[in-house]
């Protein structure tokens, strides 16, 4: 399996520079050693995970995408199952992958390794990128910043050096319209470009315009960064002030004048007003120190939930283990991990086994899980107890 460093990707430029000059600044480009992402992921593992997807997002209709441009010439993307994977990559069409992290084992490892590197609280996804030579994506940009690994083959980017839009709130896709009118400063001339090859980097910032298309069979992967902002390290702190009142867990109104009646319509506002003026003095007893507490303790989490599940760790039921059979819609056989009506995970029906092995055992060594599997490898049986872990089924005792 691949051992890499986000923090060296840009060498000769030093991580501290790189963060320094680049991030959420500037577009970098960095040819690399054509064999640094050697054993990484490969084409034959996006195909498995596309047919065995694992973990929270495994039931997700966005998790397999394909893309192509429709009868206008404009990008277009669709949903897709892993029964249509190889009929549409013959039609020339890219196939992603999201999520990929959470079903194969060593884009998990490098996902906890980036997010180890970085020390902050940021939660990280990888997706993968599939294409038949002469496809690609139309214009856009995105509101993550990236990280392109290119695997195998090789792709044409046309990449902005800066973001168009400084951390936008949405993506953006131009139709012929949007471009004749220049939305957002769009010039393709100032577009740079560069052919990736098999070890190379870009690093693109949110709201940064670029266009690819594959020039040989391309794979790649995209590390996706989505940074937390102050309101989210906020919310959790203001719910639990603004519900601790019996008010704050109430209507507006209790039944009875339609809202548009006068009467209830001032009272509706009234309380609304309470509302308001709750939240105000609940924003003024925030203070600093209390959300630097939050960023502390959300990087903490994010470390512990990245550290990978070891033989030699004790695991605990953190609630109890119940799933369900299902079928997915090319009528594979599948079990959901269940919390009472609410689907946490799908897993191939394989792991049926497993669950009824771990529902008997309420605390174990991880390795004794391995038993619960026999035709699992390791790397499978620890990633497992590790997004059973992230999920809350499990603990570390």
């Amino acid at each position: 399996m691949t051992t890499l460093d986000v923090t060296t990707l840009f060498a000769p430029l030093s991580f501290t520079d790189f963060v320094k000059r680049h991030w959420e600044r500037r577009s970098l480009y960095a040819p690399g050693p054509r064999e640094r992402f050697d054993g990484l992921f490969d084409r034959e593992r996006l195909l498995d995970v596309a047919r065995r997807p694992r973990g929270a997002h495994s039931g997700d209709p966005r998790r397999l995408k394909a893309g192509f441009r429709d009868q206008r010439g404009e990008h277009a993307e669709l949903s897709i199952t892993a029964s249509q994977v190889e009929s549409l990559l013959a039609a020339n069409m890219t196939v992603q992958a999201e999520w990929v992290h959470e079903t194969d084992p060593g884009v998990a490892a490098f996902v906890d390794d980036v997010r180890r590197s970085l020390a902050v609280p940021v939660e990280l996804d990888v997706a993968a990128f599939l294409s038949p030579v002469g496809s690609g994506y139309g214009l856009h940009f995105d509101t993550t910043s990236m990280f392109v690994l290119q695997l195998a083959g090789t792709k044409r980017w046309h990449y902005a050096p800066s973001p168009a839009v400084p951390r936008p709130v949405s993506n953006v896709i131009p139709d012929a319209a949007a471009r004749d009118a220049r939305i957002h400063g769009y010039d393709e001339s100032a577009l740079l470009v560069q052919e990736l090859s098999p070890g190379d980097v870009l690093y693109l910032p949110a709201g940064a315009w670029h266009h690819v298309k594959a020039t040989s069979e391309s794979l790649h992967v995209c590390l996706t960064l989505r940074p937390v902002n102050v309101l989210d390290l906020a919310r959790d702190l203001l719910l639990d002030d603004l519900l601790s009142e019996v008010r704050g867990r109430s209507l507006p109104e209790r039944p009875g004048p339609h809202p548009s009646d006068p009467t209830g319509r001032a009272r509706t506002e009234a309380w609304f007003a309470s509302r308001i003026d709750a939240l105000r003095k609940a924003v003024e007893r925030l203070s600093p120190a209390a959300l630097a507490d939050a960023w502390s303790a959300q990087s903490e989490a994010e470390s512990d939930e990245a550290a990978p599940v070891g033989r030699d760790d004790v695991l605990a039921h953190a609630m109890p283990v119940t799933w369900r059979r299902a079928e997915s819609p090319d009528g594979d056989a599948l079990v959901q991990v269940m919390d009472g009506d609410a689907v946490l995970a799908t897993l191939s029906a394989q792991a049926e086994g497993f669950l009824e092995g771990l529902r008997e055992s309420a605390r174990f060594a991880a390795r004794d899980a391995a038993a619960w599997a026999p035709e699992l490898p390791w790397d499978d049986v620890a990633m497992l107890l590790g997004e059973l872990v992230a999920l809350g089924v499990l603990r570390r005792a």
